[in-house]
């Protein structure tokens, strides 16, 4: 619909790293994700989306030494212990 709801607020953070995961393991949604594909159009032509969220090159570099595995913060490091 129209309206945004707070699903849409708590879902659309974790499927805006989306793009992180295409650019560094090739990720990509599968084509048959027809509805999650026009959701996430759809929230990202919202205005307040647009102006709250950090852009692709942003989200590429904040993941980049996760992805690189050379983070050395202590989330980092606990995740590889695990």
């Amino acid at each position: 619909g129209d309206d945004i709801s707070l699903i849409d607020l708590t879902f659309l953070p974790h499927m805006q790293r989306v793009g992180v995961l295409t650019h560094y393991r090739g990720f990509k949604v599968p084509d048959e994700c027809v509805l999650l594909k026009a959701w996430l159009q759809l929230m990202g032509r919202r205005p307040s989306v647009m102006e709250g969220s950090a852009s692709l090159d942003v989200l590429i570099e904040n993941w980049r030494k996760y992805a690189e595995n050379t983070s050395t913060g202590t989330t980092a490091e606990d995740m590889r212990v695990a």
